[in-house]
Parts: C-alpha cells; structure tokens; sequence
C-alpha cells in the first residue's frame, strides 16, 4: 500500500546519524566491503519481550495471535546498507529473503534497518517475523536465524525481542511465524529494528557451519497497526477517509486483507461511496458469490481496466444467471442491456431463449447484436445454436436466425447440412423473411432446394426477391437454367443479377448491349463480365462504346486491362477529333500504355502546349491536371528517349501540383542521369525540384 515512504538516509529514529555497519557497499566494484566504525548505540530502558511461536499451517488460529496471520500491514520500508540506498521495497510478506535483506548485506550484530510511516495516526500493535530463509527446510538450516533484537521509536522508547527457541527445532518450522504483540500500542513516526543476536547456521550434519559465516537471514517482517487489530475496522477506516488521515490507495491496501464478511459489509454501508466503492474493487477479484449483485449494479459506471476484471468475474459460470435476469429486464437501458449482452457472451454457449428475447424477431434495430454474436459465439457453439434454431417450427418468424446461420455457414461450409432443417421448414411471407430465406439458400449449396426457389422467383411479384433468386440459384446444380431465362428478363435488375451470376461465363449477345445502358448496375455487372474474360470477340462492343459518354471510360479501361491493341487505332482516331482537353488527355494515357508509337509526338506537342498555357493563367487548375495526365502518358512509352524532355521540362520552374505528378513519377525509376543532373553544381534544376526528388530517391548527398 501507500502506508510507507522511503528513508532519506542512514540515520537511525533515535539518536545522530552514526556508522552502524560492518559493511559498506563498493558501487564501482558491486560488492560489501568492511568498514571501521562503531555498533549504533540502543536506547536503554528497552521493556524485554518474547515472540510467540505462529499457528502450524493448516491448523485454526491460537487465541494468543490477536490479528490474522495474513493480516494487514501498515508499515513497510527500505533497507539502507552503508552507502547504499536500495530502491523502495514494497513486498516483504512473500516468505523471500532477497525482499528485506540486500544480497550480502548482513554484517553482524549492530546492523539495523528503519521503517517509516507516511499518513495516518497509527500505533504499532506487534509484529510478524520469519527469523531466517524461510524458501524451504534446507535453506532454514544452512543461513543464521535472528535471535533477539532491538525495537524502538524516535524517542527511544520500544521493546527488547526474544525468540526463545531456535526455529530449526520447531515442528512445521519451514512455513511457521513468530508472532509479538506489545502490552500497548507502540505510537512512532519511524520505528528502527537492530539485530543484536542469532542462531548459527549449520551444516547438513548438524555441526555449526565453519567461518566465514553466511549471512543473516530474515524472510518477512511485519508490522501490525491498530488498523489490523480493532475489533470495528471498516467503523475506523470510514472515520479516516472522512478525515483524510489517510489515502485511498492506503485505505484500499488495508481493506485487501479483510474477510469476505467485512467486504460484504463495506458493499451494504450506505454511508461512505469510497468504502463501497473499494469492496467493489477488492470484491471483483473474489469468488464469493455473495458479491454478485453488487457487481451486477457496477457494470453501469464501470470503466477501463475495472471493466475488464468485471467482465471476467461476471463471466464465470455463477454470474450468468445473473446477466440473464439483467438483460431479459427490458425496463433497463437498452445499452447497459446490450454491455450485458456482451459480458454474457464470454462465458461460452448463449441459450437460444435468450438469444430470441435479445435478437427480437431480426428488424434493423438489432443489426448489431447479430453482428455481435456472429462475431462473438465460436466453435461448438455455433452448431448446437443452430440445431436448437432450426428445432423450432416457426423459425421463419426469426429471420434474423436465418441470417446469422447463414453468415455461419458462409464461413464454415461444414454446417451446411446443419442448416437444410431450417430451410425444409415452412416459408415466411414478408419481404424480409423471403430475403433471409435466399441467403440462406445461397450459402446452403445441395440441399434440394431449387424447385422452391424456382417457384418463388416465378411467383413473388418483388424486384429484390427475384434478384436474390437468381443468385441463390445460380449457387445450386442446375440453377444455371432459371439465370439464363433471367437474362431475358425485361427488368435491368434482374438482368444486373443474372450478369453477375453467370461469372466469367460467355454472355448471348443480345444482353452485350447493356454495355452502354444507363442503368449503372447492369452496366457495371456487363462491364465486369468483359473485362473477366477479355474475348477479342468484344472488340466491335468495345469500339462502339468509345464514341459514348457514359460508357467510354469503361470501356478505356477494359482496353488497357487486355491490353488489345488493334483498338489502339481507333483510340487514337478518337484523341485526334476530341475537343475536350481532359477527353483526350485520357484518351492520350490508354495510347501510352498501348505503346502506340504514332501518338507519342501528337502528345508531346499537345503536353508543352497545355503546360505553357497553364503557367500563364491565374486560373488554371484543369489546364494543369491535364498536362499531368499527359505527363504520365509520355512516361508510358517505354521505347521512346525521354532523357531531352524531362532535361528541358526540368530546367523550368514548376508549379506544386505539377510536383505531385513527376516526383511519382521519377522517384519510381531514379534514372542515372538525373542523379547526375543533380550532382552538377551548374545544372538550374531548382533546390525544391531536387529536394522533392531526393527524398523519392533516397540520394544522402545535398550540393
């Protein structure tokens, strides 16, 4: 906890700061080197005191023992060791040696540490003490076991602590504490501990182990406050968080060690916020479940990592009964309900009951929550959901069921058989549960079910119905008999449909002539269908299409994408008769990646003479974009020398806009001779031409 601060120096609480070790540590060297100096003087008039052997592990506690044995504690500290100051110590109750002493730290008699208290009035009740290396039997033996020390306060008052019996012959002494408690509480602001005695270590015959001696060994020391020991602990921590005596990272440390039955306590306090709300804290990392209604209510404000911690803890098998009852509650807030939803879906299979009630009967609302499990419900899960689902005979109301084992099924083709139940079952009439029915039908490849789609696309009077039909069909063996009628269809989208269910298969030639329709969809499906198969057949529809608006950017693309050049001709009798300048400008870029030799001059003449004009007008965005566009036309001639252009293009100043073209352009290639361009002090290549291209071409040196 925070009940601690750190010693500034050596000095002792009672008394001037004196040379009170055997040793001092070397930084250069790492190690423990002895020093001169005399032993720190103990106050006199000590009370002498004995420490009572702790309960055996396992066994109930001795009336002697006022406070538990994994009691609180309100005192830590640092361990100084000549001139060394280690960092600050904050666990020193894990049985391990290396928490409290500094390996190699331990000189001998007159060797001391300090603990100081940093908030709070709080008298030293007693005190906790494994004398020695607690990590097992053998290691108790072989390092020397603290016998009696020194105890007091800045004003020089305390005790004189004896441990009686060595702890090597003590029954269970691997794991067994010494425990004192003081005839009245100790008040102090710092309390100093000396070693004045010990045990001898030993060897594994028995004998006492020869010098050098080890060091001595202490595995946990803890202080006890009137914290730990009052008989009304949460009375007197309220009292203090009201008072501010003490932190509330203090307060929450103390509370830790509190039985279930104070925490549960603290949860039903109504008077302090800050106590219940640290009951909660200490109460998520508990399996009482007691505690569960208290965290159900914290989901509410919960936030950040506390969320997480509660969201596990609500997770487990006896906090979904709870989560069950708080989302079946719609009088709730429909996000909390939808927060608990989610916390409910980590604990494994959701019930279908539950889902019903949460999912509704599958409207827009809860499209989210559909992602939410579809997203969230993995493996098994999965399955047993949907042979619960399809169980049901009126799964069709559900739609949004079909929807969500559709998307399963689309994932994982394996429960493809599992869901042909659900679509044998009887079909629902809306339109949202006739669409649901065809996508699922769709992701469901052989289960017999063509003759029912069939009848539902010629009888369901719905465009969208049709059209998912037609897919769902073209899924299915032999469903390639209702796309092609449907090719024939006089809607365009059912047309768009059946287009792009045929795939990369050869389209009659008839429904070629949508390649030019207005209607983007079908044209779009048509186009996709070309571009596929690139058929040199397609070469009059392509030729055709250039002389239309709407359908020759299309239709460049396709060229360029199947590279047909014997349409390069009529690309370029079309770039010669345009009057729109950002026409032929793209008319320009399909002849360059055609590699059309003929056109590079038109375009070279037609490049400097959109760039001159450009330069000139104050409003000349168009202009530019095109000399830009003709730019990258020019770049795509690969036989041609363009070496002298770009010299000359180059030596000009150009605007920003110009830059984002050619610095992708040259940046990609980095040719030798603009390096060397650069390289030369007298080229007029200007600082932010070359700026722009030294960082495309990663070029280190700057002239």
């Amino acid at each position: 906890g925070e009940l601690y601060r750190r010693i500034a120096s050596n000095t002792p609480c009672w008394g001037k700061d004196v040379r009170s070790f055997r040793r001092r540590y070397n930084h250069r060297k790492g190690t423990f080197e002895p020093v001169r100096g005399t032993s720190i003087s103990i106050p006199k008039g000590l009370i002498p005191h004995k420490a009572l052997p702790g309960p055996l592990p396992g066994t109930r506690q001795q009336s002697l023992v006022p406070f538990s044995v994994t009691g609180a504690s309100s005192w830590q500290g640092d361990v100084k060791t000549g001139d060394y100051e280690p960092p600050t110590i904050r666990q020193l109750t894990d049985l391990d040696p290396r928490t409290v002493w500094i390996s190699g730290d331990f000189a001998g008699k007159g060797s001391y540490f300090t603990f100081a208290r940093s908030v709070g009035p709080f008298g030293v009740m007693g005190l906790r003490i494994f004398p020695g290396n607690y990590r097992s039997a053998a290691t108790l033996g072989a390092f020397p076991r603290i016998r009696r020390f020194a105890l007091y306060n800045e004003k020089g008052v305390g005790f004189m602590v004896t441990i009686p019996s060595d702890p090597l012959t003590m029954k269970g002494s691997a794991t067994r504490p010494f425990h004192v408690r003081f005839p009245s509480p100790l008040k102090a602001a710092c309390i100093t501990v000396v070693i004045l005695d010990w045990y001898p270590a030993r060897k594994s015959g028995g004998k006492k182990a020869p010098a050098p001696r080890p060091p001595l060994a202490l595995s946990e020391l803890t202080f006890f406050s009137t914290l730990d020991v009052e008989a009304d602990p949460l009375t007197n921590l309220r009292k203090h968080l009201e008072k501010q005596t003490i932190t509330w990272s203090a307060a929450l440390g103390i509370m830790k060690r509190l039985p279930d039955g104070q925490i549960l306590r603290a949860l039903k306090e109504a008077r302090s916020a800050d106590l219940k709300r640290m009951a909660l804290f200490i109460a998520v990392t508990r399996n009482d479940p007691r505690f569960l209604p208290w965290l159900i209510d914290a989901l509410s404000w919960a936030q950040g990592d506390f969320l997480e911690q509660l969201s596990k803890r609500l997770s487990s098998p006896s906090g979904l009964p709870h989560l069950e009852t708080m989302i079946r509650n719609t009088t709730l807030d429909r996000a909390l309900r939808k927060l608990a939803f989610r916390v409910y879906l980590k604990g494994g299979k959701p019930s279908l009951s539950l889902l019903l009630t949460t999912m509704g009967q599958g409207d827009s609302r809860d499209y989210r929550i559909r992602h939410l499990v579809e997203r969230t419900v993995k493996g098994d899960a999965r399955k047993h959901l949907m042979e619960e689902g399809c169980k049901k005979s009126d799964i069709y109301r559900y739609s949004g069921f079909l929807w969500l084992f559709a998307r399963w099924t689309a994932k994982d083709p394996r429960l493809s058989p599992t869901l042909a139940p659900c679509l044998k079952k009887k079909m629902g009439k809306s339109f949202t549960q006739r669409m649901r029915y065809l996508f699922a039908a769709q992701q469901c490849h052989n289960c017999g079910l063509l003759p029912q789609i069939t009848t539902l696309y010629s009888k369901d009077p719905r465009t969208p119905v049709k059209a998912r039909a037609v897919q769902a069909a073209a899924s299915m063996e032999g469903g390639f008999a209702l796309v092609k009628s449907a090719l024939s269809s006089p809607n365009p989208v059912i047309r768009a449909a059946a287009v792009k269910a045929m795939g990369k298969k050869a389209l009659p030639s008839a429904v070629y002539a949508d390649f030019n329709s207005e209607i983007p969809d079908l044209a779009q499906a048509v186009q996709a269908n070309l571009m596929s198969r690139c058929d040199p057949q397609s070469h009059s529809l392509l030729k055709s299409a250039l002389g239309k608006r709407l359908a020759r950017s299309a239709a460049l693309h396709i060229i360029e994408e199947c590279r047909f050049s014997p349409l390069a001709k009529a690309v370029f009798k079309l770039f010669n008769h345009e009057k729109n300048l950002m026409v032929k400008a793209r008319l320009a870029l399909t002849l360059g990646r055609l590699n059309h030799a003929p056109s590079f001059a038109h375009i070279h003449t037609l490049f400097w003479e959109t760039f001159n004009a450009g330069r000139k007008l104050p409003h000349s965005g168009k202009k530019l974009y095109a000399a830009g566009t003709l730019l990258e036309a020019l770049n795509e001639f690969p036989a041609q020398n363009l070496h002298p252009f770009w010299l000359k293009l180059l030596k000009n100043p150009l605007p920003r806009s110009m830059w984002s073209v050619i610095t992708p352009i040259l940046g990609h290639k980095c040719p030798p001779w603009l390096k060397k361009m650069a390289a030369n002090p007298n080229d007029p290549l200007s600082a932010g031409a070359f700026r722009s291209l030294r960082l495309q071409c990663g070029w280190r040196s700057f002239r």
